[in-house]
C-alpha cells in the first residue's frame, strides 16, 4: 500500500471519486535536468571588422635648395631612430654643416613625401657619373616615419623616383638591403625588383657583420 492510500478512504468502484488528469506543467517551470543548470560560460561577440585604413593624404615632390632645413632635419632623425639601416650614421652627420646637406641635394634626386605635419619621407635617386655608368642609379637614404608606414607612403616615393629615373634616360635601379630586413625586401619585390645577389659584410655594426641582398629593376625602354 502506498503513502497516498492511506491519505484516501476507500470507495466503492462505482462511487470512487473520478481520478483527476495531471496538472500540466508550464514548460518553462518545468525543472530543467541538474546537467542544464550549470552555468554557461560567458562567450564574447564576435569582434567587430576593421575598418578600411582611410588613404594617406600625402604629396611627393623633387627637394630642393629651399628645402635643406626640413631634409637634414629628417635625414638625420632616420641615422638616429634607424642606425643598422644605412652605411652613414648619426655620428658622421650630426655636426656637418647645411652645405653639405645642400651640395647632397644638389647632387642627386633626392624626393620627400610631405603631409599636413611637413616633411616626414625621403628617398633618393643616386645616378652613376661615368659615360659607360650613367644608364644606373642606386637607391638610398629610403626613410618614412613610424607611423606613416603601411599606408602607401614608400609606394608613392618609389612611383615618383621612377618617374623621374625613366624621364632621365635612367634604365637600371639598384638597391641593398639588409638580409633579414624581410619588409624591405618583400616590398621591392612586390614592385619589380629582383635579387641579384648578396654583398658578404657588406656592413660593420657595433662589431658584427651584416649581410645585404643587391637588387635590380629596369626601367624605362629596357623594362
Amino acid at each position: 500500500m502506498t503513502m497516498a492510500e492511506e491519505r484516501t478512504p476507500r470507495m466503492p468502484p462505482a462511487a470512487r471519486a473520478p481520478e483527476r488528469a495531471p496538472t500540466k506543467v508550464p514548460e518553462q517551470a518545468a525543472e530543467r535536468p541538474a546537467e542544464s543548470r550549470r552555468p554557461v560560460p560567458a562567450v564574447a561577440p564576435p569582434a567587430a571588422p576593421a575598418a578600411p585604413a582611410e588613404p594617406l593624404e600625402a604629396t611627393v615632390r623633387k627637394l630642393g635648395p629651399a628645402d635643406v632645413i626640413a631634409y637634414r632635419h629628417v635625414r638625420l632623425e632616420a641615422l638616429r631612430e634607424h642606425p643598422a639601416a644605412f652605411g652613414t650614421t648619426f655620428a658622421d652627420m650630426a655636426n656637418a654643416p647645411h652645405a653639405a646637406f645642400a651640395e647632397r641635394l644638389e647632387q642627386a634626386a633626392i624626393f620627400g613625401l610631405y603631409t599636413a605635419h611637413g616633411l616626414e619621407g625621403l628617398m633618393c635617386l643616386a645616378r652613376e657619373r661615368g659615360s659607360n655608368t650613367r644608364h644606373r642609379a642606386t637607391i638610398t637614404q629610403v626613410y618614412l616615419r613610424e607611423k606613416l608606414r603601411g599606408q602607401g607612403g614608400a609606394a608613392m616615393l618609389l612611383e615618383a623616383l621612377v618617374t623621374e629615373a625613366e624621364a632621365t634616360g635612367i634604365r637600371q635601379l639598384e638597391l641593398t638591403v639588409a638580409e633579414d630586413n624581410r619588409t624591405a625586401h618583400d616590398f621591392y619585390a612586390r614592385h619589380g625588383f629582383t635579387r641579384i645577389g648578396v654583398i658578404p659584410r657588406a656592413l660593420r655594426i657595433d662589431g658584427a657583420y651584416v649581410d645585404e641582398i643587391l637588387m635590380m629593376r629596369r626601367v624605362g625602354e629596357d623594362a
